[in-house]
């Protein structure tokens, strides 16, 4: 059995769309996949996961069908770490989406 990780994170609602939710997070520390894994426990998967949303999401499959996503919905718009930062706009395919899901009714 793995060990248990505390996840620290918080998550802020920026947007609410049609089957979606535009959410920011802040990590407060960091192991691989924290943001995915864990939105997924608590019943809200990032959109399009394919490893860990569950399949049987309707909700899910019906804004992943309506935003046109071929990868999952996740984006590091800033980074940071002690004395680095990196900041980068959203990807042309995220932005679509999110376009696609605000056209929604």
């Amino acid at each position: 059995m793995l060990p248990i990780r505390r996840v620290r994170q918080s998550v802020r609602t920026l947007e609410e769309l049609p089957g979606a939710t535009l959410v920011e997070v802040r990590p407060r520390g960091g192991h691989l996949h924290q943001i995915r894994a864990s939105l997924a426990y608590l019943g809200h998967p990032v959109l399009a996961d394919r490893v860990y949303a569950p399949a049987s999401s309707r909700e899910s499959s019906q804004a992943k069908a309506a935003c046109g996503a071929s990868r999952h919905l996740l984006h590091a718009a800033r980074v940071a770490f002690e004395e680095v930062r990196a900041e980068s706009p959203d990807p042309e395919d995220f932005r679509a989406a999110l376009a696609r899901l605000r056209s929604q009714p």
